[in-house]
Parts: C-alpha cells; structure tokens; sequence
C-alpha cells in the first residue's frame, strides 16, 4: 500500500472541503437550489428583530422567483489572511505560503431546475465539476472522467444542497431597503443584511457535519467572526441580479492540521480570513439545459471521494 503522504492528505482535505464550500457559499448568497422559505421572517434567528418586514419580505421574494426559474451565475470570491496570531514558529512560513498561493476561486452555475444543477469551481488547485441530475450527483476534475457519488459521499451533497434551498433572509439581521442603483445598467434596488454569525455558524456546521469526523473537526477549528450581505434586486424581474458577502473567519490552525492528519498537539494560534463574494445572475429565465453525465466510476465514500478529486 503506498504510504499516506501528509501533502496528500492536505490536497485529498482541501478537495473535500471545496464541496462542502460550495454548498456552504450557496447557503450564504441565497442562490442555491430547492425553494425558498414562504415567509422571511417565519425563519428568522431572534437577532434580526431590527429587520424591515418589507426588507425582508422583498429580498426573500426576489431568490424565490429566481429559483422558480432558470438561470446562470458567475462568482468571484476573493480572500486575504491575517497569520498574526499564529505560533512564532508558523508564522513566516504560513505568510509566506499566503503570499505566494492565489486565493481567487470562481464559480459558474447553471441552474435548470431544483433537480438539476451544474456547478464548475475553478480552484487555486485546479477546475472541479458538479452536476445534480434528478436525484443523481456526478464529480469530475479539470475536464476529467465522470464519478457517480452514491453513499456517504453523496449525502455530503445532499445536506450542503438542502440547507442551500433555505431562505436567506434566516442569515440575515438588519435587512434594510438601500435605495435605487443599476446592475449593468438596469434599475435596481439595493438591499442591506448583516449576517447572523450563529444562525450561518450552526448551518454551517450542519453542512460540514455531512462530511463524517473531517467535516466535524474542520466545524471544531472554523468561528465566522461577522459578516454583510448586499443584494441587488432587478426592478423589471424582481429577481435577483447581484448578491455579495463578505465574511470575517478565524481558524484554529492546530484543528486544521489534526483534522488534516497532521500530529499537531498543542495550541498553534489561529489565522483569520476576510472573503467577499460576487455572484451576479444572468440569463434569468434563459434556455438553460444541464444532460446527465456518463460516469465511467462510482464513489461512495468521503475519502474515496477526495482522493478521486486530489488525482
């Protein structure tokens, strides 16, 4: 058996966990699959008690008329990291890592239906693809051969992709009407949230529970410290034409490394993460069509499924 190389099991972690961070960023920006809930503020956390009912009535309108359709979306998603606070012994290593990796991720979804979804994630590590097909998920790598995901590894997905259905007006506190702005030159209204740090925390914690002890010691090891939501609301469709997020995370970088397989004892300090999210919408209500692939393989299981997309 060749032996377990620890950066393989870095690349085989961070591929598991980029699924996970798909679901997660469509729990975030609200254009995830499935419907939305019928009253914003029926699912609302205690805090957002400072929203406007016809904010958020509003904002949950325009993702549930997006989702009743079709469309495509691109998103941008942009970080920086703080190893401040990281052990000595780390820190000129992870700074020097930080500043020599890219960090921009982007991400192309063409949605059809709630059932049927293809996701492409182009990665500082590579282009990984997702298609959902009525019931059915499929992964493939850079262009790659085509995995069915049955199993354990499948209800990762199936858990990221129902709490990407949820009402994202439940994150959100404060949700305020901003005024009148243009998205690509079309009228739009501005909409203001900030983003309930233990409503998302526990959701996404949900999300990455579906990753069996990975996803739960990776949980263990990720705090979001704060966050805002912008959404842009086409005035002639009223859906949604432009959402962005921008999260503050910490992470404990000795229950990375454990979650990871590392033997790292000890408290090594924490990094933080500031990221800002652009998903813009077009093509609303578009001929878009997603076909079912041809899988030459099937995966059932969690490290199965990483090390298929780790190559």
């Amino acid at each position: 058996m060749a032996p377990n190389h620890p950066h393989r099991r870095r690349r085989r972690l961070a591929a598991i966990v980029g699924i996970a961070a798909i679901g997660a960023t469509a729990m975030l920006a609200g254009c995830g699959n499935g419907p939305a809930a019928p009253d914003a503020m029926a699912t609302a956390s205690p805090s957002s008690t400072a929203t406007s009912p016809d904010a958020a009535s509003a904002v949950a309108a325009a993702f549930a008329r997006l989702r009743a359709g079709t469309y495509e979306s691109t998103t941008r998603a942009t970080s920086s990291f703080d190893a401040s606070g990281l052990d000595a012994s780390l820190r000129d290593a992870a700074e020097a890592q930080f500043a020599a990796q890219p960090t921009d991720v982007d991400t192309t979804t063409r949605f059809e239906s709630p059932e049927r979804i293809a996701i492409t994630q182009r990665l500082p590590s590579g282009q990984q693809e997702i298609v959902l097909y009525d019931g059915d998920v499929f992964v493939r790598r850079a262009g790659g051969p085509w995995a069915r995901v049955t199993g354990e590894a499948a209800g990762a997905f199936a858990q990221a992709t129902s709490l990407a259905g949820l009402d994202p007006t439940a994150l959100y506190s404060a949700i305020r009407n901003d005024g009148p702005t243009q998205v690509d030159g079309r009228p739009a209204t501005r909409y203001m949230g900030t983003i309930d740090p233990g409503r998302a925390g526990d959701l996404l914690a949900d999300v990455l529970a579906g990753l069996g002890g990975a996803g739960s010691a990776i949980s263990d090891a990720v705090a979001l410290d704060g966050g805002t939501a912008t959404i842009l609301v086409d005035d002639a469709t009223g859906t949604v034409a432009r959402n962005e997020v921008v999260l503050e995370v910490s992470f404990d970088f000795g229950a990375l490394a454990r979650a990871a397989g590392a033997d790292a004892t000890g408290d090594l300090g924490s990094v933080r993460m500031s990221s800002t999210s652009t998903e813009t919408v077009g093509d609303v209500g578009g001929a878009v069509v997603v076909t079912r692939p041809k899988a030459t393989t099937t995966v059932s299981t969690i490290s199965g499924l990483g090390e298929f997309l780790a190559g």
